[in-house]
């Protein structure tokens, strides 16, 4: 093998990522090989470090000073001043390539966004625009409209509250992280979590699970079967989740659910004889409904670990 023209090569990679000219001097050429596979270190290593997406990584998981990351940064031109927001993508059923390649396609104006995956589960996108906010909500379900049926996966989207500098992009990769664990919890039926928009499951979510159990305890009639009670599946809670979205009304609630208004009061009836409560009283309706996230809530840390 011709060393000194693969050495000549190999020097000119690393000028090319460094900016820097490099001259070497050999005295035993035995030692050719091994010096190139140093100056292949080196340059592999620089452009690890300078990897943009590695660096705007390592800034949202805090593995990077601040001085650090400003400087590189700077080297990297990335603006520091721009409005962004975070798009925080798991899924399941796809590899992170196979979801990068599909949004690439998706975004045609990549200076606009960043790809940066977190892990094989875990994808975040950042999102730039200049003069007019983008519609947060419709970009999410545009995003997972678009992977739900190119990339066939379970997807869910989390996205944070827009940020105007560099040094906020970790506040808003924590406030996508948080909209995501919120919205698992306690709208698991739903796909898409804004951290400004995440309801009552924002409060509920900080209350120790110790008073969450008292609450269970005072309002509920059979707290111990509540957890696994009828009262409580699925049918039952969109029921009364229309049921509230229709202002209490009866005729227009069972319309919407294409079922018979005898079948609707039987389901309530069902809810009072398991819970004592009465869900055409408003004030229990919500009762009901808080109790249900609450419920919720407690199922989820009694499969982890506790809150108490």
């Amino acid at each position: 093998m011709n060393y000194d023209q693969e050495l000549v090569k190999t020097l000119n990679e690393l000028k090319r990522v460094t900016g820097l000219n490099f001259s070497i001097e050999i005295d035993d050429e035995d030692q050719t090989p091994e010096i190139i596979r140093q100056i292949r270190g080196l340059s592999n290593a620089y452009k690890e470090k300078n990897n943009k997406n590695l660096v705007i990584k390592k800034w949202l998981t805090g593995s990077i000073s601040e001085d650090e990351f400003l400087d590189l940064a700077k080297k990297l031109h990335i603006p520091i001043e721009e409005n962004r927001v975070l798009y925080l993508i798991t899924m399941d059923g796809a590899d992170n390539s196979e979801i990068i390649t599909i949004l690439k396609n998706m975004f045609p104006n990549n200076s606009n966004i960043w790809l940066i995956p977190i892990n094989a589960t875990q994808l975040v996108l950042l999102y730039s625009f200049y003069r007019i906010e983008p519609n947060l909500k419709e970009n999410a379900y545009a995003i997972l409209d678009t992977l739900n049926t190119e990339a066939l996966a379970q997807v869910k989207i989390a996205y944070s509250e827009v940020t105007s500098h560099l040094l906020k992009l970790p506040v808003a990769y924590q406030q996508a992280c948080f909209a995501m664990e919120v919205g698992k919890i306690f709208y698991c039926n739903q796909s898409i979590y804004g951290h400004d928009n995440l309801g009552i499951g924002r409060l509920l979510y900080d209350i120790p699970d110790v008073l969450c159990k008292d609450y269970i305890k005072e309002k509920l009639k059979d707290p111990l079967s509540s957890y696994q009670s009828t009262a409580f599946e699925a049918d039952m809670l969109h029921t009364v989740n229309c049921f509230l979205d229709n202002n209490l009304n009866i005729a227009e609630t069972a319309r919407q659910l294409h079922i018979h208004r005898n079948t609707l009061l039987y389901r309530m009836e069902q809810i009072e004889k398991e819970t004592s409560l009465d869900i055409r009283q408003f004030h229990q309706a919500m009762t009901y409904k808080i109790s249900s996230l609450i419920l919720l809530k407690l199922a989820g840390t009694d499969s982890g670990s506790s809150r108490d």
